[in-house]
């Protein structure tokens, strides 16, 4: 498995969890197991922490463990600071670490909402971009699921990466029950729209998760298969809180 991988899987759960249109979730921790191809490697824990003026900050960090530590030292810590404005949560502050590897790696966003502005600065340097009502940045999706209101017209979602901005869309798959660390969750399937690219990549890259209703929508499993057909997972391990 790529740090890659890893951070694509971590990108899809809080890529596929926000809503202003329903109720917050109070203080919660969600800790999930990383597989890649059946082989437990790696750990990630998320923590979303309250303010009593409304605001709130996320917080993600996910490492490397047992034989799979050995070879890397990859950490990962993403902070989102966030405000909430007529009942919709808006980003105010991102910040992105990873250690570890030959290069550390670090982005920080700083969202001016007045202006409709946000100053991006990577390893790449700075850049001011304009914005638009309802972008998030890559750790805020972490809500996303979490305002359902009909899954069976899937999740669209624009954030910001670097110097450009995404758009993500997922496909309603059905009702599914799965068996977890938590035991049985009912949980809706979601699959990702992929873009065209060749028939052979279109085969094997594919990327799913399960939210679960018991939990606020928490995705509770997130399968990535890469172009060679190599699954990396993401699968709840306990929650607090929820």
């Amino acid at each position: 498995m790529t740090m890659k991988q890893y951070l694509f899987l971590s990108f899809v759960l809080t890529l596929l969890s926000f809503s202003g249109h329903a109720t917050l979730p109070g203080n919660f921790t969600a800790t999930y197991n990383l597989y890649y191809d059946d082989l437990r490697i790696g750990i990630m824990e998320r923590h979303l922490i309250h303010n009593k003026d409304g605001s709130g900050t996320f917080e993600s960090n996910g490492k490397l463990t047992g034989l799979a530590a050995l070879f890397r030292k990859d950490k990962i810590t993403e902070v989102s600071r966030w405000e909430s404005i007529d009942g919709q949560i808006r980003p105010v502050e991102y910040k992105y670490l990873k250690t570890g590897d030959k290069k550390d790696k670090t982005e920080n966003y700083l969202f001016n909402w007045n202006k409709n502005k946000v100053l991006s600065s990577t390893q790449n340097g700075q850049k001011e971009l304009d914005i638009k009502p309802g972008l998030l940045d890559k750790l805020l999706y972490q809500f996303a699921v979490m305002g359902l209101s009909d899954p069976e017209r899937g999740l669209e979602f624009d954030l910001i990466d670097g110097t450009s901005f995404k758009n993500y869309q997922f496909e309603f798959k059905g009702k599914e029950t799965l068996s977890t660390p938590l035991g049985k969750l009912e949980t809706l399937k979601f699959q990702r729209k992929r873009p065209a690219t060749t028939e052979k990549e279109n085969d094997k890259r594919k990327t799913i998760l399960w939210c679960a209703p018991s939990l606020h929508y928490l995705p509770v499993r997130v399968d990535n298969f890469d172009k060679k057909g190599h699954l990396t997972s993401i699968i709840i391990k306990n929650v607090q809180g929820l």
